[in-house]
């Protein structure tokens, strides 16, 4: 496990994160043992809260209509990746959130203040 401090209000233009998480999903897809020889990038997924998921897409969209594509996506609550650099990259509204039985109707709170990201092999869970 690999953690990670990731700033609240994240500007773009002062921290480089890409290289952080690119770094990161780099790790994992090097790991090299009696199970795995190496990781296919495309099966490595990202998971962010939905203000660092704006934030990560404004920094890397080179194109102006990638930009408004996955805006549009965004506002319009669809659960789509953005692959940027063969990372699937999801947002989820539990990130960064305090999710109460309430809304399952189960026993327990889930309690993700904190996690802005999780980086994972799709295999893991």
């Amino acid at each position: 496990m690999i953690e990670m401090t990731i700033p609240k209000k994240y500007i773009p233009q002062e921290i480089d994160i890409y290289f952080n998480f690119a770094d990161i999903a780099t790790s994992i897809e090097k790991i090299v043992n009696k199970y795995y020889r190496g990781i296919n990038r495309s099966e490595i997924v990202m998971i962010v809260d939905p203000y660092l998921y704006t934030r990560i897409v404004r920094a890397l969209a080179g194109a102006q209509m990638l930009l408004e594509k996955t805006l549009s996506l965004i506002q319009n609550e669809a659960i789509v990746a953005a692959k940027i650099s063969g990372i699937n990259i999801i947002r989820h509204p539990f990130l960064d959130n305090y999710v109460d039985n309430k809304v399952f109707y189960e026993k327990g709170n889930y309690n993700f203040r904190g996690i802005r990201a999780i980086i994972y092999h799709v295999a893991a869970p």
